[in-house]
């Protein structure tokens, strides 16, 4: 009787525990985006003060739920780094020779007020065009044979592309700022290293003056990607 008495509550103990392991459980990650990805520049006086605006919004279906917040990064390289970015494994995702990260912060999720669809947590920065250009300059130590001379302008060959990356919550690496949630259990069922690795669809191309000035002038266009000219016929 009391084998059986054990039997049955060592039995009972198993069933417990096995399903607190079930309830850890998410239903798959249904939807992981980026459903807004905005880019403004903002003239100003002088020009090289003009600034640049970036807004991404990084929408999430399935998974762990709506979880209260994610950190979001946004990251600036040029082109000659793009293979690099992100760094394959098993390396870091962000290799810090190939891209410089310009921003991160606590993206809060935002409310639907019963609306469908998935959750949605904004990332906003803005940097002055001149310093965003000194920045990739000395970072990747651009000289005189990475630009094009032509009139009062070194014109760099290179352009500055960016990127949002959104780390798992339980990535001790890249989730580490204050206010992210205690419960950072998300189920991974893929194995995919990060939860959003996405480039922006636009790049900026700069130039700087020749002035013997300390502080030359910079002057930045932003550039959507566009249809190339149609390729010459063959004779």
């Amino acid at each position: 009787m009391v084998r059986r008495h054990v039997a049955t509550t060592v039995g009972a103990a198993l069933l417990l525990a096995a399903g607190a392991v079930r309830a850890q459980h998410c239903a798959p990650l249904y939807d992981c985006y980026l459903s807004q990805s905005w880019v403004q520049k903002l003239p100003a006086e002088p020009e090289s003060a003009d600034r640049l605006r970036i807004r991404a919004q990084f929408a999430k279906e399935g998974g762990a739920g709506d979880k209260p917040a994610y950190q979001g990064y946004l990251v600036a390289y040029l082109d000659r780094n793009a293979d690099r970015v992100p760094a394959a494994a098993p390396a870091d995702l962000l290799d810090p020779k190939a891209a410089v990260v310009l921003h991160t912060q606590l993206m809060r999720r935002n409310e639907k007020e019963g609306v469908p669809g998935p959750w949605t947590y904004d990332l906003e920065f803005t940097i002055r065009g001149e310093d965003l250009v000194d920045r990739l300059i000395a970072h990747a130590g651009l000289g005189a044979e990475d630009r094009e001379d032509r009139g009062h302008w070194h014109h760099y060959v290179d352009r500055i592309r960016f990127a949002v990356f959104v780390p798992w919550l339980a990535d001790a690496k890249y989730s580490v700022l204050g206010g992210l949630p205690d419960d950072r259990h998300e189920c991974n069922y893929e194995h995919a290293r990060a939860l959003l690795f996405q480039e922006l669809p636009f790049r900026v191309q700069f130039s700087v003056s020749r002035s013997t000035d300390p502080r030359a002038f910079v002057w930045i266009r932003v550039r959507s990607e566009r249809a190339g000219p149609d390729a010459p016929q063959a004779k």
